[in-house]
């Protein structure tokens, strides 16, 4: 689960979903693709094709087997009464530095939506070190 109540439904590499907190190296850096659709758009079609509809198909062929594309893992928010952000995608990335990271964002964000759907990515860092200065 990530922040904001939502749970792991699937993996672009078909890892084993879990609950369970992951291991992130100090270089990690996120892609968070933020997902909201109408309401013509069910749940079930956006799990069912979030892999095109979200846009990671684009960052996959894009980073292709580049080694610091580590997994996609699409999230649904359960908590909320009115989920605005109905699914989110986090896809990890090792080895990239942040201007690296905001370029493919830009890059994904440029893709046309599909039909009814409305995606955002963004890019960030997560510092397991408490002590540590920029």
């Amino acid at each position: 689960m990530i922040a904001g109540q939502y749970n792991e439904v699937g993996s672009y590499n078909g890892s084993k979903i879990d609950d369970a907190d992951k291991a992130r190296s100090e270089d990690a850096r996120f892609l968070l693709t933020a997902v909201t659709a109408e309401d013509s758009v069910s749940n079930e079609d956006l799990q069912e094709n979030w892999t095109s509809v979200m846009k990671t198909d684009f960052i996959h062929d894009k980073l292709g087997s580049n080694p610091s594309l580590k997994d996609s893992l699409l999230y649904r928010m359960v908590r909320a009464r009115i989920p605005l952000v109905r699914y989110a995608v986090r896809t990890e990335l090792s080895g990239v530095d942040d201007q690296q990271a905001a370029e493919l964002a830009e890059m994904v964000d440029a893709q046309q939506n599909a039909k009814g759907v409305k995606t955002h990515t963004g890019c960030f860092k997560v510092h397991t070190n408490l002590y540590y200065k920029a």
